[in-house]
């Protein structure tokens, strides 16, 4: 599969390369940025990014008020439970948000993780890393998968 490239601006101060953050949306400044596509084109609000690599090209930031670089960035694997009768090695499933009516489960992270959110994804399954039993409901078996983005 060939993964698209993908790329926006940053502070070199503030980030390092294999550095995981969360894109959280353009702020009301860059609106009316000229470097706006370049920052932002490639971003999705709530969605996890990887530092990759940096770019020789360098911009002025005005809500910054300093130099920006462009680095290259991917969305990172995630690790996510599913139901186990779905989890094969390989296959390309499209996964919600689960809704979980138990307070404080310990699974939460793993089964609403913020990737999921707002809509629907498509996952690739890597590995099944372990199956587990659901502690809302012993009967269903659930799968903790490590998933690509697709």
């Amino acid at each position: 599969m060939n993964e698209e490239e993908l790329f926006t601006l940053l502070d070199s101060e503030a980030v390092k390369i294999g550095e995981t953050w969360i894109y959280l949306g353009e702020a009301e400044e860059c609106r009316r940025c000229s470097f706006r596509q370049v920052c932002h084109r490639s971003l999705v609000p709530a969605q996890r990014f990887v530092v990759v690599e940096q770019r020789d090209l360098k911009y002025h930031c005005e809500l910054r008020e300093k130099e920006v670089k462009l680095f290259k960035i991917k969305r990172p694997n995630i690790k996510i439970a599913i139901e186990s009768r779905l989890a094969k090695v390989g296959a390309i499933i499209e996964v919600s948000l689960n809704v979980c009516n138990l307070s404080s489960c310990p699974y939460e992270d793993i089964c609403m993780p913020l990737e999921l959110a707002p809509k629907p994804q498509k996952l690739k399954i890597l590995e099944i890393v372990k199956k587990f039993p659901c502690p809302q409901d012993p009967e269903k078996v659930l799968a903790l998968i490590e998933a690509q983005l697709v």
